[in-house]
């Protein structure tokens, strides 16, 4: 099972110790742990301040290529349809 990119934030060595539970208890939701990192406030404001740290781009990324190869995919499809009318009319 495939899962979505995850990134541990927290303040102290909570987060560390997070990380190695989540190692310890499921092997393979820890690979798609992509970045453990330190923020200075907990909450809401602590999320607010990794996302303008630019901490959790390491999470949207993937979820951009995705969108992106998507994107080819209609694009090529939509090219070759193209092509192929361009074709019958000739």
């Amino acid at each position: 099972m495939t899962h979505s990119p995850i990134a541990i934030i927290g303040i102290g060595f909570v987060k560390n110790e997070f990380a190695k539970f989540v190692e310890n208890e499921d092997s393979e939701v820890a690979k798609s742990v992509v970045d453990v990192k330190s923020v200075n406030s907990g909450g809401v404001a602590g999320i607010h301040e990794a996302l303008r740290a630019g901490v959790l781009l390491k999470t949207v990324k993937p979820v951009t290529h995705l969108r992106g190869s998507s994107s080819c995919r209609r694009n090529l499809e939509e090219t070759r349809k193209r092509r192929t009318k361009r074709h019958l009319r000739v």
